[in-house]
């Protein structure tokens, strides 16, 4: 029997057109409804009631009926699954478990859920299965009695183990604890915050949803300004209805979208970036409820460390006397400078320690000198200069710059290898400057580089009249034939002692291993031996007795042709260099252009081969000669050369 209520108590019975029992009712707004009994669909049109004829799905026990949006009616049977009836016809609904359908309920969008009695929750997209839910997504249980869904479009599902409550991807179970009169639920009727639940031993029972948020409080935090890349946040949170086990916290960085609710109360930030940071925590109940505010954290990140440079001295420079330190600083958060020199080399603090120069918590202007260095108190060499800067975090910046200390002669532009100017002409010195070479200028075809060192392995052979080897030097480039002579300079100081024989004298090594005699001038007042040389390459001093190496007499040549005794011009004094056949007297004579004397520049006895001499530009008393030109005259054996040579004063 189908009974209808009119009003107040007034009834209307309707036997069952089948003459069956009713397993289930859905009623319609205009009046109308729908019922399914143990094998057949019955629909009420206002006055009376008709079986529907569903082939190939009744008889069948009819266990749930809804309806969706656009008016279609959801059938749920025990052994055929679940249908759609529409003004098209009915469809069956593909991918549902095996079980009886025990719950229908109908979403705003049409969809709809289908509770299954062994196989969980099934959401129906169209006509086909999309996702289901078993206890492996929160259900207390596969076997479903009931479902709903509320005007929120929560899902309610009532099983044999209590009603479960899903929400935001969450789940909350319910159970006796809970105030329920029984954790079977057969029938449900879901609102936004409570369900009606029915059971078949207990009746009706209106179950109220907690809704209160809990709340959330930030219990650690990092400091307004960090200077690391990884910061943690810790927070607590609840409410009365739930403890503190059941209580999930979400948390967000920056706007980012928010982790998943879990039992974890930190948030561990990693490979933070410089700059302002925001973290957001939320709480969620065990009821699915969620902080409506979060409790927010604003900090900075600065994790990296100042960047100091040097201006000066730039990496590499040749340093001397006292020289400024201009550093570049830009740092908000100064706090100390330092300034430190050690010497380059090995990296053990222990073993080679750095030496503080200077240090101020007064913050420096970029561009303007920090302190003045005295590097003269230093020897010659390579350091490190260290300037570091610490803000006020903690964190230290370096930079490092390697100069070379150079305040004893030879300085170290023209120690070996060395950059001739073509135009200028220039010299060039080994490290102790036991070696010398003058180039004048335009002797070369360009700049070009040069190199002096010295020759390991001594030649096998010596060169003629020679009773032993002094040194040798390798000279690059080796071969090139310079375009004037270029004047080469031992120093005495450095010739080993041995050898028979008084007479030092200078050979060029030939390409087939041979020797040229060069000879060589003595300078007893500065100690040098004084030659030179049209060709590049391989250079030895020999110890001896040389008769009869020398070519012919005297090819007078000066250089450079220019030069100033103030050292306004590269070079202040004049090479005048000639050769000798055998060790004869020679004298060197400088004239005005009257052809008065100006100064005898050398009179006595030279060695065979190439000398040098070298004038001053003084005359006789010591005074500097007036700029003009001038006539360097050279007599041997009755004979003369002449040349001429400007002195020039500015």
């Amino acid at each position: 029997i189908l009974l209808r209520i009119v009003g107040l108590g007034a009834t209307q019975a309707f036997p069952t057109p089948d003459g069956l029992n009713v397993t289930s009712i859905l009623g319609r707004p205009d009046g109308s409804a729908w019922a399914g009994t143990t094998q057949n669909l019955l629909r009420f049109d206002g006055s009376s009631w008709s079986v529907v004829a569903l082939p190939g799905v009744t008889p069948a026990r009819v266990l749930s009926l809804a309806a969706d949006a656009a008016g279609g009616i959801w059938i749920g049977t025990d052994t055929k699954g679940a249908v759609l009836l529409d003004p098209g016809g009915t469809h069956p609904v593909t991918g549902l478990p095996g079980g009886a359908v025990t719950g229908i309920a109908s979403e705003p969008s049409g969809d709809v859920w289908i509770g299954v009695q062994t196989g969980g929750a099934a959401h129906v997209h169209g006509l086909a299965v999309d996702r289901l839910l078993t206890v492996a997504d929160g259900l207390p249980t596969n076997l479903v009695q009931s479902i709903g869904v509320d005007q929120a479009g929560r899902l309610w599902v009532g099983t044999t183990n209590g009603v479960a409550y899903f929400a935001s991807g969450a789940v909350a179970v319910y159970n006796t604890g809970d105030g329920l009169q029984t954790s079977n639920v057969t029938a449900m009727l879901a609102d936004t915050s409570e369900a009606l639940l029915g059971s078949d031993s207990n009746g009706l029972v209106l179950f109220h949803r907690d809704a209160l948020a809990p709340r959330v409080a930030l219990t650690d935090v990092p400091a307004p300004v960090i200077a690391t890349r990884a910061a943690r946040v810790d927070f607590a949170g609840g409410d009365l209805s739930s403890s503190s086990t059941l209580v999930g916290f979400s948390w967000s960085l920056d706007g980012a979208p928010a982790t998943p609710f879990t039992s974890d109360q930190t948030a561990r930030l990693q490979a933070l970036l410089d700059g302002p940071h925001e973290v957001r925590v939320w709480a969620q109940d065990r009821a699915l409820n969620v902080t409506p505010a979060a409790a927010t954290i604003d900090f900075e990140v600065d994790a990296t460390p100042p960047q100091p440079r040097l201006a000066k001295p730039a990496f590499g420079d040749v340093v001397r006397g006292v020289t400024p330190i201009v550093p570049i600083v830009d740092e908000p958060r100064f706090a100390k400078w330092t300034l430190d020199l050690r010497r380059a080399g090995s990296e053990d603090p222990a073993l080679n320690p750095w030496s503080t120069l200077g240090t101020s918590t007064t913050p420096p202007t970029s561009g303007v000198a920090l302190l003045q260095w005295d590097t003269k108190p230093y020897l010659d060499g390579v350091y490190e200069l260290r300037f570091s800067v610490a803000d006020t975090l903690g964190l230290v910046g370096y930079a490092i710059v390697n100069v070379t200390v150079d305040n004893l002669s030879p300085g170290d532009q023209v120690t070996s290898p060395a950059r001739i100017d073509n135009t200028n002409g220039g010299r060039v010195f080994t490290l102790n400057a036991e070696v010398e070479l003058y180039f004048p200028p335009h002797s070369l075809d360009e700049d070009r580089i040069v190199t002096i060192d010295t020759v390991a392995t001594a030649p096998a052979t010596l060169p003629p009249g020679a009773s032993g080897l002094v040194a040798a030097w390798h000279v690059t480039p080796a071969g090139f034939e310079t375009r004037k002579p270029v004047t080469l300079t031992f120093d005495e100081k450095f010739f080993a002692q041995g050898g028979a024989g008084s007479d030092l004298a200078v050979f060029a090594v030939n390409s087939d291993g041979g020797y040229s005699y060069l000879g060589g001038s003595t300078d007893a007042a500065h100690g040098t031996l004084v030659t030179t040389a049209s060709v590049l390459g391989d250079f030895v001093v020999a110890r001896g007795l040389f008769t009869g190496l020398a070519g012919s007499g005297r090819s007078l040549d000066v250089q450079p042709r220019a030069f100033s005794p103030n050292g306004t011009t590269f070079d202040n004094r004049a090479a005048i260099s000639f050769n000798l056949e055998t060790a004869e007297g020679a004298r060197v004579f400088v004239y005005d252009r009257s052809g008065r004397l100006v100064k005898r520049v050398h009179d006595g006895p030279l060695a065979a081969g190439r000398n040098v001499v070298y004038w001053d530009g003084k005359d006789g008393n010591g005074d500097p000669a007036p700029s003009g030109l001038y006539l360097v005259a050279v007599e041997v054996g009755g004979k003369s050369d002449v040349r001429s040579v400007a002195v020039v004063n500015r």
